[in-house]
């Protein structure tokens, strides 16, 4: 499978605005962008920075340049997420202000890049969203095995710990797997996280550095 990395490029002053990836190619990813920016007109998506800058500048529209093909064939699963992340770093580096809204790769906080004000916003609805809600039948008994670690291998305990870096910031240490994707939010980060340990030492999953901790 063949991984495009691409960038978003305001035709008038050819500022950088965006980096992203797909499997399509980029000419159809440009459609897709549009085609969302229509859903979103029909109330059936959200607005998010991008669509409002895509709505502002029409009937111009932005032009999509390819940065980077790989070939995923290679074992190099993680690659695409390693390489966007890796060129949103690079152009923001370089003053250009991107709108995507997280760091890039799969499970990417899409929270971080918001405002305090809309972090709390957007939390209130999620808790109202499941206020009252009744929980699935078992789901205390789940939650006590995951945190127990009872017949749960991804509850037991990581020797050699796993720290979590932002920079130079250690930012936690994990002693157990499930803690790992508590923290970043999407269930199965271990195992990405261990890819990046064990065979791709440059690849940031979640736009942290990784490291086996030593006490």
């Amino acid at each position: 499978m063949i991984i495009n990395i691409y960038k978003l490029v305001n035709p008038i002053d050819n500022s950088i605005v965006y980096v992203g990836q797909t499997t399509e190619s980029i000419s159809e990813r440009l459609k897709g962008h549009y085609w969302k920016l229509n859903e979103v007109k029909r109330g059936k998506r959200n607005w998010t920075k991008l669509f409002h800058y895509l709505d502002n500048l029409l009937p111009t529209k932005v032009n999509i340049e390819l940065i980077k093909s790989i070939n995923t064939d290679n074992n190099n699963l993680n690659e695409g997420d390693f390489l966007e992340q890796y060129y949103i770093k690079k152009y923001t580096s370089e003053g250009y202000q991107l709108l995507n809204e997280t760091d890039g790769g799969v499970g990417g906080n899409t929270l971080k890049h918001k405002t305090k004000e809309k972090q709390i916003e957007i939390g209130k609805k999620i808790s109202n969203k499941l206020k009252g809600k009744s929980k699935p039948v078992g789901f205390k008994e789940h939650l006590s095995v995951i945190r127990k670690g009872i017949n749960n291998p991804m509850a037991k305990g990581l020797n050699p710990k796993i720290a979590c870096y932002k920079g130079f910031e250690l930012i936690k240490i994990f002693s157990y797997s499930f803690e790992i994707d508590d923290f970043v939010g999407v269930r199965g980060s271990y195992s990405n996280v261990i890819k990046a340990l064990t065979k791709l030492p440059n690849f940031r999953p979640y736009g942290y550095r990784w490291e086996y901790y030593k006490s």
